[in-house]
């Protein structure tokens, strides 16, 4: 089989479940841009810096919900699919799975409530802003444990790859959220306000996902007991996923916290603005690629041609997209800012975007293999990849921001995610099967990427984008985007392999359209 043949129209499926998710991406970037200048301008910098500090020390341990969640889908997808459906055990899995949840949350929040006040002392000294951080930790955990349980049955839902059920209730909930946070920092403004409003809305998301489970899944209802094999089994996938997990988020929360202890509250909250709208991107990303798990789970019995096949066009395709959505942000940071918050966030906020901005692109170029090494049963593998790239991030943030102050926030990260991409394409080669050739690798790898970040880079340097509307700003994106997709798409159409790769891909692409 040539290696560019889409196999069985496998490429087109995958862009047909992943324009769901990038439709609730759509809506969810959309709800965050208008609500979150609301927030800001009710609480003010210095609570939304309080807000975001509390909410990051919970972020590591996001590992109960992600972990329980991803069991769902890798172990519930070959069951489901089986003929016949073996819905007994599947819904053992699914009650076992909620039970850890529901333990392992109150363990996390019970234990950060009681330590809020000793260990938030180091983050208090330096702005005159009174935080009770006893309350702020309390109520920021009821909303945290909230989203675990969401995130466990969000996960058995999509072990259908129903996702067209997934992305429309996504959009309710991100607007329930949004105007749950928006209503408490207006009814209280300051960070308790915003806390509230936050916990609230992923209470709310609790009920309507677990309506949605019920009628998606009526076979698993009533949930039965819960099962000591089926904690072994999820054990068996989360041992490793589990604590690799947590050091990688706190890799991502570290600039956050070394802001915290080395600046005012108002720093914490413009790295926030920042970090917001590349997370808020990057995570559309991460849900346009999260299809990729069921897909791996299910086809790991292939031929090793046929997953090389898919796994190729699917690289080329996501890492486009991925540098189309993000590097535009590089050269528009300042005016996206100014335009959305104001022109004084934008003074600190804008380098700050740039740098995450660039490691956010260079971030997507692991993606592919991250799925599809955890539907394969590589957990060990991706779990040292993660501590490694973890232990990097942290190293290289505090050595850059103790160097260069706050406008180095992100360095880290965009060092470690340059260093992970080398170690991920090497993994790839040598540890996925002979069918995959090293120049088919780095051709659907490294130019969506390096095209993406040098025009990005170059429209910034050049200063020609001040777009001083919406509506220009949003053209001026496009253009960008625009930019960077025809020349990925003229760098890969070089070679007569890269014109096939763009070929299929097209073709999948209007398929998917025909069929939707």
């Amino acid at each position: 089989m040539n290696s560019t043949q889409a196999p069985d129209g496998a490429n087109g499926k995958l862009l047909s479940n992943s324009r769901w998710n990038l439709l609730a991406f759509a809506a969810s970037l959309m709800v965050n841009f208008a609500t979150l200048p609301i927030v800001v301008a009710a609480i003010g910098l210095p609570a939304f810096g309080v807000g975001g500090l509390v909410l990051a020390i919970y972020a590591p341990f996001m590992l109960v919900g992600t972990v329980l969640g991803q069991a769902m889908v890798k172990e519930l997808a070959p069951l489901l699919l089986a003929t016949p459906r073996r819905d007994a055990h599947a819904a053992s899995l699914l009650s076992t799975a909620i039970f850890l949840c529901v333990v392992g949350s109150i363990a996390v929040t019970a234990s950060l409530v009681a330590l809020a006040n000793v260990a938030m002392t180091l983050f208090d000294v330096q702005d005159d802003l009174a935080v009770d951080w006893w309350l702020a930790f309390l109520v920021a955990g009821l909303g945290w444990a909230a989203q675990q349980v969401v995130l466990v049955i969000q996960g058995s839902i999509a072990a259908t790859q129903r996702y067209a059920a997934v992305a429309q209730l996504s959009v309710v909930t991100a607007v329930v959220s949004a105007i749950c946070a928006v209503a408490g920092s207006k009814w209280m403004p300051d960070y308790r306000g915003f806390l509230i409003g936050t916990s609230a809305g992923f209470i709310i998301s609790v009920v309507l996902w677990t309506f949605q489970a019920r009628r998606q899944l009526p076979f698993l209802f009533p949930l039965p007991r819960v099962s000591l094999t089926d904690m072994k089994t999820i054990a068996a996938f989360g041992k490793w996923q589990g604590g690799a997990h947590f050091v990688g988020a706190v890799s991502n929360q570290i600039d956050r916290y070394l802001l915290g202890i080395l600046a005012p509250l108002a720093v914490v909250g413009q790295f926030n603005i920042a970090m917001r709208l590349q997370e808020v991107v990057h995570m559309g990303l991460l849900k346009a690629t999260e299809v990729l798990l069921p897909h791996f789970a299910v086809t790991a019995t292939d031929s090793p041609e046929r997953r090389s096949t898919f796994f190729l066009q699917a690289s080329w395709a996501l890492n486009l997209l991925g540098a189309c959505a993000l590097a535009p942000l590089i050269p528009l940071a300042h005016s996206l800012i100014s335009l959305w918050i104001g022109p004084e966030a934008a003074q600190g906020s804008a380098p700050m975007l740039r740098t995450l901005a660039a490691a956010g692109v260079l971030g997507c170029g692991v993606n592919v293999y991250y799925y599809f090494a955890l539907g394969t049963g590589q957990q060990a593998r991706m779990a040292a990849l993660t501590v490694a790239h973890a232990v990097l991030t942290i190293a290289l943030t505090a050595a850059s921001l103790l160097l260069w102050g706050p406008v180095a926030a992100g360095a880290g990260y965009l060092g470690a995610n340059l260093l992970r991409l080398g170690v991920s394409l090497w993994l790839t080669r040598n540890h996925f099967s002979d069918a995959m050739r090293s120049t088919q690798l780095l051709q659907t790898t490294l130019p969506p990427l390096a095209i993406g970040l040098a025009i990005a880079y170059s429209a910034w340097r050049m200063d020609l984008l001040h777009p001083t509307s919406w509506w220009a700003l949003l053209v001026q994106y496009a253009l960008v985007a625009l930019m960077i997709g025809g020349g990925t798409a003229l760098a890969t159409c070089t070679s007569p392999s890269g014109r096939a790769l763009v070929r299929h891909s097209a073709q999948a692409l209007r398929q998917t359209f025909r069929r939707n």
